[in-house]
């Protein structure tokens, strides 16, 4: 970057919780011209979840209205900016998350306690045995904390377990743990909204990424080159015509609910004919428009006047 811009100071790396670590945050803390905005697992801070939950207000960003909570605090030894917001989209997706584990979690759980309750078994296992393979089973983030059990006798001398949801555990985990995001950032300057909106931004270059690799739109690979100055001019073009796709899809955007590779589709439908009539004239003509893609011609102002060739053929003839 420095080789690019000759300085760092207005440039701000904005990551994800999967490059977070104590060495990371060493490296970039060492340059003072570094700046990044991060996120950070709320697992790891439960203190500061804990204490966000008593101090929330509101902002509200792109139109969204959300808890947040602001603080200076030391994170693995340096001074930063945390900002804990609350988001409910996320809370919906760790509730869905939990609950497809807990079908998994029960699946085994019943395999182990029919094995465990054979009439026909020979095996009797101990209990340090059963409790050591019912940690495995119940082990990950959040299950852990909900799913409980009880190791019970039965008959023989045999032992099993009964196993149950936590309600109150489950309660508390909604209500204090899931859908928190913890953003820290050494722009200490930064409002909340630059903060959120900056961490927010990472998501607008993965999707670019995504589309990158839609083998039907712009894909980048397959590239069938093999020379370094032609695989950097391929790339160059599918960047080149994601920039153009992505400008006249801001043009539509606010009349067209798809996304951007619907909107290719979409395109790719609007057809102009070329009718010859006796002779040299030569005529043009839209083809008729699915009603889907009407708003599309019209914000684009595509009109058989307007793809009219400039042309007159006439004169290669």
């Amino acid at each position: 970057m420095r080789h690019i811009t000759k300085e760092l100071a207005d440039v701000t790396l904005v990551f994800d919780k999967g490059n977070n670590s104590k060495e990371n945050f060493a490296t970039l803390n060492q340059n003072q011209d570094c700046y990044y905005v991060a996120g950070l697992v709320p697992a790891h801070f439960k203190d500061l979840i804990k204490e966000a939950n008593k101090h929330f207000s509101e902002i509200t960003i792109e139109g969204e209205t959300l808890p947040e909570y602001r603080i200076k605090k030391e994170i693995w030894g340096h001074e930063l900016t945390c900002v804990v917001t609350i988001s409910t989209q996320l809370k919906e997706g760790q509730i869905q998350g939990i609950t497809q584990h807990l079908e998994k979690k029960y699946k085994i759980l019943n395999e182990l306690k029919q094995q465990l309750e054979n009439p026909k078994g020979r095996k009797r296992f101990a209990k340090v045995e059963i409790e050591e393979r019912l940690q495995n089973i119940i082990k990950g983030q959040f299950i852990e904390d909900i799913l409980m059990y009880k190791i019970i006798e039965l008959e023989n001398d045999k032992l099993s377990f009964t196993y149950f949801i936590d309600a109150d555990a489950f309660d508390k985990l909604k209500k204090e743990i899931l859908g928190r995001k913890i953003v820290v950032t050494n722009r200490h300057e930064w409002s909340n909204e630059e903060i959120l909106l900056a961490y927010r931004g990472q998501a607008k270059v993965e999707y670019a990424f995504r589309n990158f690799k839609n083998p039907y739109h712009m894909a980048i690979r397959p590239q069938y080159h093999w020379t370094d100055q032609k695989i950097e001019a391929h790339f160059l073009i599918c960047i080149i015509g994601y920039l153009l796709t992505t400008y006249v899809y801001k043009k539509v955007k606010h009349c067209y609910a798809k996304n951007i590779s619907h909107f290719m589709d979409d395109l790719r439908s609007i057809r102009l004919g070329c009718i010859t009539r006796g002779g040299n004239k030569v005529t043009y003509q839209l083809e008729e428009i699915a009603t889907p893609t009407q708003n599309i011609a019209k914000e684009l102002n595509i009109t058989n006047e307007n793809l009219r060739p400039k042309i007159n053929f006439s004169d290669y003839i």
